[in-house]
């Protein structure tokens, strides 16, 4: 309707896109969000200053973006943080405030044969209107098997959508106002939320194809 076509009434869904950093590990990240590089390593290592660098990262002169001093447990610098956990062996690395910019190769050290591919997806930007629907196309990785469930739930994080259930699956494939449809053969599933409310407001997530949309629906005026 030409009301629905009002600036006053549009609804926003930001669609974070995104992915995660001699073994690969890849390593998803969303754009704007926060990814944790996880970096074991062996005992013989406990003592050592830990590192993540990024690129060739050649041994005598790698491209450090973050390490520990000599007995420090943790470090920060900028939009990475790093905490070194010698009980379990192993350190994490957090990287804030994801940018494009951010994908590439990474290593962690001093164990230099652990290599991560950091990719970071981008931002795709969808309006519906209050009252009305609003379709949202998932596309989903090519290593993704068929038979994997794919569905679409709200929460902060994917652990707490998956925890709070999903508004519609693959198995069941409408619930409310929730509808998806998948197609394998193309590598995507489509969602359609109905009569969309202020209340839908929101971080949702679509599972297998791990993508993180924000849902912002504004009213309209009359």
């Amino acid at each position: 309707t030409s009301e629905c076509l009002n600036k006053s009434s549009h609804s926003y869904l930001i669609c974070h896109i995104c992915i995660f950093g001699v073994k690969v590990t890849p390593v998803i990240g969303y754009e704007g969000g926060e990814v944790n590089i996880r970096c074991p390593y062996e005992d013989a290592y406990e003592k050592y200053i830990k590192y993540l660098c990024r690129g060739k990262c050649d041994y005598l002169n790698p491209d450090i973006v973050i390490k520990t001093g000599h007995g420090q447990t943790s470090a920060a610098e900028g939009r990475f943080s790093l905490y070194d956990n010698t009980t379990a062996g192993s350190f994490t690395v957090t990287i804030t405030r994801l940018t494009a910019q951010d994908s590439g190769k990474y290593w962690c050290g001093p164990d230099i044969y652990t290599e991560l591919q950091l990719r970071v997806k981008k931002v795709v930007n969808v309006s519906g209107c209050e009252g009305h629907s609003v379709s949202i196309t998932c596309n989903y990785e090519r290593s993704c098997r068929d038979q994997h469930e794919k569905y679409f739930c709200r929460g902060n994080k994917t652990s707490s959508c998956i925890a709070t259930g999903p508004k519609a699956s693959t198995s069941v494939k409408e619930r409310g106002r929730f509808s998806l449809e998948d197609d394998p053969a193309a590598k995507f599933f489509n969602v359609r939320i109905g009569e969309l409310r202020a209340e839908d407001t929101g971080i949702y997530w679509c599972v297998e194809w791990c993508g993180e949309l924000h849902l912002d629906v504004k009213r309209g005026e009359n």
